[in-house]
């Protein structure tokens, strides 16, 4: 069988699975097959392969989605009596993702990858063919990245597509935040979180921080709180955990922004009970 014929069955086999040890079996068949062919130096094998891979990994993110709303993955320790489990003896019958040999990072990866809009993904894999490179494990995350992003839009706009594109005043555009918190009227706390510590916009930094210090006066104390989001704080049904989040910069009122991942880790929970305790 040539390269080529390899490659059009494995294309085949991924579109015909019917499970995800089926499919995971076939990313682990991808990886093997590319290995061979970067020893003996056949390039065109490697970039067939490579795409072969995130396929099936992208496959793979949509069957655990949809094996989530049937009886098809065991709900593990959860507190549920789905399928007959309780949160003591989780049903020994129905296999779980670890069972087959897929840690949360790849669940998790998968599933966003899966959540990329089916043209931006052809087109991504079609940039590289026709520049003979292969897809590498930066561009998956890349891509796993753009698919955390659409889900995580998705879960608060799911039925409703906000069209701001008309509220525009020469340079002027309605920015946004991810969270306000309001503890009495004495602590006020504007939340922005971002993918792997990117910075924010300018335009919504300055409102951010505009607001931050309108907000804040002798009674009460207005702080803006910047924190970052990984592949590890994204959950089994791909929500962003903003608790877990890394906080990475924060400012009170005017005064200027103080940068905190480079000194010290600590969650967005963690950060918000610390302020709590030091201004309530």
């Amino acid at each position: 069988m040539t390269d080529l014929a390899k490659y059009d069955a494995a294309c085949r086999a991924i579109a015909d699975a019917k499970s995800v040890d089926e499919i995971k079996g076939i990313g682990d068949v991808s990886r093997a097959m590319k290995a061979a062919a970067r020893i003996v130096n056949n390039r065109q094998a490697v970039v067939d392969w490579s795409e072969v891979y995130i396929r099936a990994e992208r496959r793979l993110g949509e069957m655990i989605r949809a094996q989530k709303e049937g009886p098809g993955l065991n709900p593990g320790t959860r507190p549920s009596r789905e399928h007959g489990g309780t949160m003591q003896e989780p049903p020994s019958a129905i296999p779980t993702l670890a069972a087959v040999g897929i840690d949360k990072k790849l669940s998790s990866r998968s599933q966003a990858i899966a959540s990329i809009p089916d043209e931006e993904f052809e087109a991504t894999l079609a940039e590289h063919r026709e520049a003979q490179q292969a897809i590498t494990s930066t561009t998956m995350e890349t891509l796993a990245r753009k698919g955390a992003v659409h889900v995580s839009h998705n879960k608060t706009a799911a039925t409703v597509v906000r069209d701001m594109s008309k509220l525009r005043w020469d340079n002027i555009t309605p920015t946004d935040i991810d969270a306000f918190l309001d503890f009495g009227d004495r602590l006020f706390i504007i939340i922005e979180v971002k993918y792997g510590g990117h910075t924010m916009p300018h335009g919504q930094e300055l409102a951010i921080s505009r607001l931050c210090a309108a907000s804040h006066s002798l009674a009460r104390t207005a702080i803006a709180v910047q924190a970052m989001f990984l592949d590890r704080h994204l959950t089994e049904d791909n929500e962003v955990d903003y608790a877990a989040c890394e906080v990475t910069q924060y400012r009170i009122g005017s005064e200027p922004w103080i940068s905190v991942w480079e000194h010290r880790t600590v969650t967005l929970k963690e950060f918000i009970d610390e302020l709590r305790e030091l201004y309530l």
